[in-house]
């Protein structure tokens, strides 16, 4: 079994379902010293879809979800988040849980256009937050990217 972080559409329990039905929560989790960006626009999306990406800022984080799941799960997941998108690394998520724990994330290979994520899509990372019971001030920060600040062209990563 492995570990998988989800901080994007795959919060959503019901899409994990589809996508890897064997895969089970193991908790909420924080990749620490990360900020969450739309740095890429999406292969089946019309907007930009998220990454993580590294920050000098102490208090930066993102907030998602720890998934277990086999091996056999992990390669069906490489296969739905686009190799040609998104690179598979090992990064350390801090769990209330177990501490901190290596898990498997995917992190996009950023493009030139630079779009804004569509309203859909970050509807999508609210409702699996809110489904997780991730922190308020978590949800409101996913919830910035649906301001007319958020759908400019220009925003595609906050601090």
């Amino acid at each position: 079994m492995v570990l998988y972080f989800a901080y994007g559409s795959n919060m959503s329990a019901a899409q994990m379902r589809r996508r890897c039905p064997g895969a089970t929560l193991r908790g909420i989790g924080t990749l620490e010293r990360f900020r969450l960006a739309f740095n890429r626009t999406g292969s089946y999306r019309p907007g930009a879809v998220a990454s993580v990406e590294p920050s000098a800022e102490p208090s930066s984080q993102v907030i998602g979800l720890v998934w277990e799941m086999s091996d056999h799960d992990l390669r069906e997941m490489d296969a739905i988040e686009d190799p040609e998108a998104y690179l598979r690394i090992a990064v350390p998520v801090r769990t209330m849980e177990h501490g901190i724990e290596y898990c498997w994330a995917y992190i996009s290979y950023p493009d030139e256009r630079g779009s804004a994520p569509d309203r859909e899509y970050v509807q999508i990372l609210i409702d699996g937050a809110l489904e997780a019971q991730l922190p308020p001030d978590y949800i409101s920060e996913l919830k910035a990217w649906l301001s007319p600040a958020g759908d400019s062209e220009l925003a595609t990563s906050r601090p």
